[in-house]
């Protein structure tokens, strides 16, 4: 089940804080009011990793393992500030407001990998513009950005949990970082943590646009173990 947070795909935009806490109870309220309970494999991807720790920091009973999808830890977020100035990402957002994306979709929405690789067509192409261009640095996107260095020091004031991981890792592009920073980054936390396991793969940082198939199967292989 994919639980999409506010200010992503159909959700609508709540104008909540964007702490940690605060998405992780929308998170599990929303499972919750979908007739699910756990303990869930968590699949996060990129700064919902610091959501996916914190879920077994807090609620350790309920996440039974996490696959990291190139996903950022403390780690990353303290070694370097990967944060736009917040002027920035609301002028952004301001002109996807007022729609200007919609008449450059080459420059905008059609750079985003699940496009550019060709893993949409057709009409889900079409849906995926509108998406695009409803959300794009959205209010709570803006929020969630300008808390991810506070969220980060949240989640590292308390200890690494120790549940199952499988940490699925990029090449570093997109990331803010280089190839060999970024996986130095994720072997850090492995060591840290003591209970993960770590796959390389040379595509960017959406990898499961890059390499949905083999994604996939890792995912599978993990779930079976």
């Amino acid at each position: 089940m994919v639980v999409e947070k506010s200010g992503y795909g159909l959700s609508d935009w709540s104008r909540d804080s964007r702490d940690v806490d605060t998405m992780l109870t929308e998170s599990r309220a929303a499972l919750k009011a979908a007739g699910l309970s756990g303990p869930y494999v968590l699949l996060p991807h990129s700064m919902s990793g610091l959501e996916a720790l914190r879920w077994a920091q807090k609620y350790p009973d309920e996440v039974a393992g996490i696959v990291g999808l190139d996903m950022a830890t403390p780690l990353a977020y303290k070694t370097r500030n990967l944060v736009p100035p917040a002027f920035v990402t609301a002028l952004l957002g301001r002109l996807c407001r007022l729609g200007l994306p919609r008449l450059v979709p080459a420059l905008t929405a059609d750079q985003s990998p699940a496009i550019k690789i060709g893993q949409l067509r057709g009409k889900d192409k079409q849906i995926y513009r509108e998406f695009f261009y409803r959300n794009y640095m959205d209010p709570d996107i803006q929020r969630e950005i300008n808390t991810v260095m506070s969220n980060a020091a949240k989640v590292a004031s308390c200890a690494i949990p120790t549940v199952k991981m499988l940490l699925l890792v990029s090449n570093g592009k997109g990331t803010g970082y280089k190839r060999d920073e970024w996986r130095d980054l994720q072997r850090s936390f492995q060591a840290q943590q003591g209970n993960a396991q770590i796959r390389y793969f040379e595509a960017p940082h959406y990898l499961h646009d890059y390499l949905p198939e083999q994604i996939a199967q890792e995912i599978m292989s993990f779930l079976c173990e």
